[in-house]
C-alpha cells in the first residue's frame, strides 16, 4: 500500500468515526418537538428527547407547562425516552376547547399515550 492510499484510507477512517461520534450520538438526545390531535379537535403540544425502550411521561400542573421539566429531560435523558406534554389551555397546545374538565385531561393523556 502506497502512502497516498494509506493516507486516503486515515482520512475515510476519521470521517467514519467523525459520524459514529458527532452525528449519531447527538441525534439520539436532540429535543423533538410534535404536536398530537385528540378526537375533539385539540392539539396537545409535546416535546421528546432520548431514545430508549423505557418512557417517563411528565405532565405538569396547573398554571406551568412542558418546559417545567427541562431539569428532569437533563438528567433522565440517557435512561429513557422523555416525554413532557403542555394540556390544553397551556403553553403551546390550543385553547380553544369546548368542555374543559378533569375527566378530559384524563382524556388527553391516555390519548398521548396511545399515540
Amino acid at each position: 500500500m502506497s502512502r497516498s492510499e494509506s493516507e486516503e484510507y486515515k482520512v475515510l477512517f476519521y470521517l467514519l468515526l467523525y459520524y459514529i461520534l458527532f452525528l449519531q450520538c447527538s441525534t439520539d438526545h436532540e429535543i423533538k418537538h410534535g404536536i398530537i390531535n385528540t378526537e375533539d379537535k385539540s392539539q396537545i403540544a409535546y416535546i421528546t428527547q432520548g431514545d430508549v425502550d423505557t418512557t417517563l411521561l411528565f405532565i405538569h400542573g396547573w398554571c406551568i407547562n412542558k418546559e417545567y421539566w427541562s431539569n428532569q429531560f437533563d438528567y433522565f435523558k440517557d435512561r429513557y425516552k422523555v416525554v413532557a406534554i403542555d394540556l390544553p389551555g397551556f403553553g403551546a397546545s390550543s385553547k380553544s376547547r369546548l368542555h374543559w374538565s378533569f375527566d378530559q385531561y384524563a382524556i388527553d393523556v391516555h390519548e398521548v399515550i396511545k399515540q
